[in-house]
């Protein structure tokens, strides 16, 4: 198969894979319309979940966006590692003053039940 024939048929292929996910999605739409809680699969196709007409996308946008889903995805994950590690150190930290003797007030006001309120 020539390069041409064979993007030529890759494209086909994306057609038919997106054909039968907007198939699917609109059985998802049904079972939710029903009243059915429905997970949808994480790789599901946008363009399926959001009813766009593929003749109608700007590809080169589409990237970007992709992209920069991509790395707030990341920066997402990396903020949530960060928010994890400094609620485990306010943890060690309240415990080690409950140790030393230390207000409780205090503990409680670090962990939002200020009783001075």
């Amino acid at each position: 198969m020539s390069p041409a024939e064979q993007v030529k048929h890759a494209r086909e292929l994306d057609q038919v894979l997106l054909a039968a996910e907007v198939h699917e999605e609109e059985i998802v739409c049904r079972l939710e319309h029903a009243g059915l809680e429905v997970d949808r699969r994480s790789d599901a196709d946008p363009r399926a979940i959001l009813g766009v007409n593929p003749s109608r996308i700007d590809h080169v946008k589409l990237r970007r966006v992709e992209h920069r889903a991509h790395q707030l995805a990341g920066l997402a994950a990396h903020l949530e590692r960060d928010i994890q590690e400094k609620v485990a150190e306010i943890q060690d930290l309240q415990q080690r003053l409950l140790a030393l003797g230390g207000s409780s007030s205090l503990v409680r006001a670090g962990s939002g039940h200020d009783s001075r309120r």
